[in-house]
């Protein structure tokens, strides 16, 4: 019954979005390979290029990310979930084909409840029911889940399969089984072919069931771990045998490897990006972020300070107990400060991201410090939290403000997040209930700031395919990938720099054109604002230097978001 409430609850939420805008640049070019595919009626995922003829190598291509592999146009970082979602799309469009990451967002509740179970083992039986029916419940619709649950990107069922994954380690727990090692093997490794943190996750697991087996001392009890490594290579091979067929080569090996080739490198930006996605917005410094982090885990921690509403035995001392929910009261208070500064933000300044886990995933704060306060929720708090450097070592840099929830590390909020409603009643019933409404009103500001992402994105998408200029040239390759599906069918170009907006006015020229439209992101400004005119000045005259043999003759404004517009400046010969 759950499992249908939160489908509904999916579906319900998807009505507040628009199918021409999603919440990643990287989900554009997913839609755009699953229109290719659809329009074709073939399964390579090919976008094909309108100006191949005179940009061969695709140096101007206007979707980012986009490899010519063995003579096809490849924007997709991943190809299970497309082909998943392929003849829902082919059925019903984009929105039929949600219901993919719906579903994902579903087991992934659903794995959250059963860990919930584990974790409560020894417990009364109507306890584990209502508390693992509290955990699927709060997981699916009250955490960054239900965020990516509602765009076509492969969060939610990587994020699925690692939980089912840590939930089999979970069970090696308490006896040593083949069946479950190779179970958790097969789930890491399917994993891995769309996140590559599952990679991190599983490697951590790997160790956990290596360390259970020598714990037992027989060598029988090291056979589960043998058939984790074998199961999650086979997986993975068969991912790479997957991307061999459809193209030719493997696009997922390729962005693994050169990830970990840059890993430890930029170590400040790496810093802060690690410190943004554990608590924090983008929008801050890094030492004001850290302060940040550092108050909203000390509110946590002060709000669970030594047992909360537990009930005390016949000799514990009263005055304790008194002093503890001091402790507790002030420790929700700093956290409360912190939820009512963000939501001031957005009254203030507009909805945005909500980059840092804690922030996105209050009930993921309190697992994170009480996950090592009981021995039976140690081994869970360890697959959580031991991966986090590894992650931030290896994650892509320069990504890290536009996500929700911090998008790599969902498994570690998931299952902190499991932990923390298993011990909810480890703090006072009212701080309790007040983090799930906390956790429901934040995750509901992110369907709303999703739903007014893609609206701004696909009403300023379709005002560019209206756009009377037979080429648009883009400054940021991430705003035309944006558009999905329009990108690729209209006559667009991407030149960011002085060079490849020279190669960008010959194309243009040698392609038989007289004008074009250069699009760029700038920030709202109101009419007669003198700085903003001698900026606008400032950058026709470095465009004019730049496309040789063009001039300006007029230029337009296209609202994106609030305080964001599409700058739209046209150039024609003379």
């Amino acid at each position: 019954m759950i499992a249908v409430l939160l489908l509904a609850f999916y579906l319900v939420c998807s009505v507040f979005t628009d199918g021409g805008g999603y919440l990643s640049t990287d989900t554009g070019g997913k839609v755009a390979t699953l229109d290719a595919m659809a329009e074709r009626g073939d399964l390579r995922p090919d976008l094909g290029y309108w100006a191949e003829s005179v940009d061969p190598d695709g140096s101007l291509y206007p979707m980012y990310g986009t490899l010519d592999i063995d003579g096809q146009w490849v924007n997709a970082t991943s190809l299970p979930m497309i082909y998943l979602a392929l003849p829902l799309y082919r059925w019903g469009g984009y929105e039929l084909a949600l219901l993919v990451p719906m579903l994902g967002g579903v087991a992934s509740a659903w794995a959250a409840g059963r860990i919930a179970r584990q974790l409560l083992a020894g417990r009364p039986r109507a306890e584990v029911v209502r508390r693992s029916a509290l955990s699927m419940a709060a997981i699916g619709s009250a955490t960054p889940v239900a965020i990516y649950a509602l765009d076509l990107w492969e969060h939610t069922l990587g994020l699925a399969l690692m939980l089912w994954a840590m939930s089999f380690v979970l069970d090696l727990t308490r006896r040593s089984s083949v069946v479950h090692g190779i179970g958790a093997g097969l789930a890491f490794g399917a994993a891995a072919t769309m996140r590559q943190e599952a990679l991190v996750y599983g490697a951590v697991a790997g160790v956990i069931v290596v360390g259970l087996g020598l714990r037992r001392r027989s060598v029988s009890a090291l056979v589960p771990a043998l058939g984790m490594a074998a199961s999650t290579v086979a997986m993975l091979a068969a991912g790479v045998a997957l991307e061999v067929v459809a193209m030719g080569s493997s696009l997922r090996t390729g962005r693994t490897t050169g990830t970990a080739s840059s890993s430890g490198g930029k170590a400040m930006l790496r810093l802060h990006e690690a410190v943004v996605t554990l608590g924090s917005i983008d929008r801050l410094p890094l030492v004001p972020a850290f302060l940040l982090v550092g108050v909203l885990i000390t509110g946590f921690a002060l709000l669970t300070a030594e047992g909360g509403r537990a009930p005390l035995g016949a000799g514990d001392d009263r005055a304790t107990a008194r002093n503890t929910g001091a402790w507790a009261v002030r420790g929700g208070l700093l956290v409360a400060l912190v939820y009512l500064l963000l939501i001031a933000g957005f009254a203030v300044g507009g909805l945005s991201f909500v980059s840092g886990l804690l922030l996105a995933s209050p009930i993921a704060g309190l697992g994170l410090v009480l996950g090592l306060r009981r021995t039976g929720l140690q081994l869970a708090w360890a697959m959580a939290v031991v991966p986090l450097p590894m992650i931030w070592l290896t994650q892509y840099t320069g990504g890290a403000g536009p996500q929700w929830g911090g998008r790599y590390l969902l498994a570690s909020g998931a299952l902190l997040a499991t932990i923390g409603l298993v011990e909810l009643d480890r703090v006072p019933r009212h701080a309790g209930r007040g983090l799930l409404v906390l956790s429901a009103v934040i995750t509901l500001l992110g369907v709303a700031w999703l739903g007014q992402r893609s609206s701004g994105f696909a009403n300023a998408t379709a005002d560019l395919a209206e756009r009377p200029e037979p080429v648009l040239i883009f400054d940021d390759p991430h705003a035309a990938r944006e558009s999905g599906p329009v990108a690729r069918n209209e006559q667009w170009f991407a030149a960011t720099g002085d060079e490849s907006r020279r190669e960008a006015g010959a194309a243009v020229s040698a392609l038989g054109y007289e004008s074009f439209g250069f699009v760029s992101y700038q920030a709202s400004v109101l009419d007669g604002d003198a700085q903003a005119e001698r900026s606008y000045d400032e950058r026709v005259a470095t465009l004019t230097a730049s496309f040789e043999g063009f001039h300006v003759v007029g230029s337009d404004r296209i609202p994106l978001l609030p305080g964001v517009e599409l700058e739209v400046i046209t150039f024609a010969r003379p």
